[in-house]
């Protein structure tokens, strides 16, 4: 009737009745939704019994509360506490691993869970706006109902641990941004090679002495910025980026914000009948901007140069070979947090085995409700600022809001892989 399973858990309060007659110590409470992530790298073991009923009668509840007590009779917890919703019961407690190994008698703990804390899947919305209290080393603080979240983090001087944290804030919240940081070159690189290998534009030439990253530039008499239209990065290559890092050396002091856009609330907020229609969909996905010029939307002239915006259009170069066509699902699963989100860009012509005409409707229906503002944050950027964004389930976008001022950032891709 109870099973044992590693999981992490946020703080709460403690309901009713369990706060009533229990000398345990030092409370450590968690929550009821108990995902099961396959790396949890919280370096503490936590043990849950939890058992799942559609309604918990009184008879249930004395069942419970008499698991609890042979369990913590039987452990030597550091730290215990209990949590409940009408469906779930969970036990958690903070033990060493030989406690753990000591008392389990063959129920063996999942190494390496990621120290997440809000969960899209948990019924605790209001938890969002708080910071979340299982992150340990990092304070993360929401700036928005949809996505983004804002961390104090001295990025040049990063240890693992923390790392690990940064890495479950950006899994959970989509993009993260980070103020006052003071990085060189190098140490921007050195923070994106723990994501993954560097991902190269194929199109655009990177600086000369670091061509891990790419320059953007808006200079004051500019008409056209870089990016302009909502858009996931890379998605003409066979395997996309699966995260951008960007990093702002010079700002106007209005304008030049950029929005984003969460495409795992676009994909839940379609009807079924929608979603259902979806099933199986592949888009069709181009990089030539000489393509992409024929709907006017890149600012480019016919011939696929850049129009308005002289040191970007220099820094543009010839592929040579690398594939710049691609076909991806329009519903792709995320490959770390398994969850469905809508993949679509400017980058995309038209759907596999459709006619334009029938495919141009609802590629249409679909970009504009993806970038509702329901579904969006938006970051104002200063000297220093840095964002890191997920593009596996997002888009953005920069605003072109700031004639006759100039904007400079330094951007880095990471490598992905390609999506199911």
């Amino acid at each position: 009737m109870f099973y044992y399973d590693v999981a992490p858990f946020n703080v709460a309060e403690v309901p009713e009745p369990f706060n009533q007659g229990f000398e345990i110590g030092p409370l450590f409470l968690g929550t009821a939704s108990v995902p099961k992530h396959p790396d949890y790298r919280n370096s503490s073991r936590l043990l849950c019994a939890r058992r799942e009923r559609p309604h918990r009668r009184a008879s249930d509840q004395r069942d419970e509360l008499s698991a609890f007590h042979s369990i913590t009779s039987s452990a030597r917890a550091s730290s215990i506490g209990v949590t409940s919703r009408p469906s779930v019961l969970a036990v958690c407690m903070l033990m060493t691993s030989s406690n753990l190994l000591d008392w389990t008698t063959g129920c063996r703990p999942r190494a390496k869970l990621p120290l997440t804390g809000w969960l899209p899947s948990c019924s605790i919305p209001d938890e969002r706006r708080k910071t979340v209290a299982s992150y340990r080393r990092i304070e993360v603080k929401p700036i928005a109902g949809a996505l983004g979240a804002q961390t104090d983090v001295d990025l040049g001087t990063l240890d693992d641990e923390t790392f690990r944290e940064i890495e479950a804030a950006w899994l959970e919240h989509l993009v993260v941004f980070f103020r006052n940081q003071t990085l060189t070159p190098e140490q921007q690189i050195a923070f994106a090679t723990r994501f993954g290998e560097i991902h190269y534009h194929p199109f655009m030439k990177g600086m000369d002495e670091h061509p891990e990253i790419l320059e953007i530039i808006k200079e004051e008499g500019d008409t056209r910025a870089f990016g302009e239209v909502w858009h996931t990065d890379q998605m003409f290559n066979p395997k996309p980026a699966k995260a951008t890092i960007l990093y702002a050396k010079e700002t106007p002091d209005a304008g030049g914000d950029t929005l984003f856009a969460n495409m795992y609330l676009a994909y839940d907020a379609l009807s079924d009948p929608m979603k259902e229609m979806l099933k199986g969909i592949k888009t069709s996905n181009v990089g030539d901007r000489k393509i992409l010029s024929r709907n006017d939307e890149i600012g480019s002239t016919k011939d696929g140069h850049y129009a308005g915006n002289e040191k970007m259009a220099a820094k543009v170069r010839d592929p040579g070979d690398v594939q710049t066509e691609s076909t991806h699902p329009l519903v792709r699963t995320h490959p770390e947090t398994g969850r469905k989100a809508l993949y679509i860009s400017n980058h995309t012509q038209t759907l596999e085995g459709f006619k334009r005409d029938e495919a141009r409707p609802i590629l249409d229906f679909l970009m504009t409700h993806a970038v509702q503002p329901e579904f969006t944050c938006r970051f104002r950027w200063e000297v220093g600022s840095l964002a890191i964004w997920d593009n596996r389930c997002t888009q953005h976008r920069a605003l072109n809001d700031y004639p006759s001022k100039r904007r400079r950032m330094h951007r880095i891709t990471i490598a992905g892989d390609a999506p199911f």
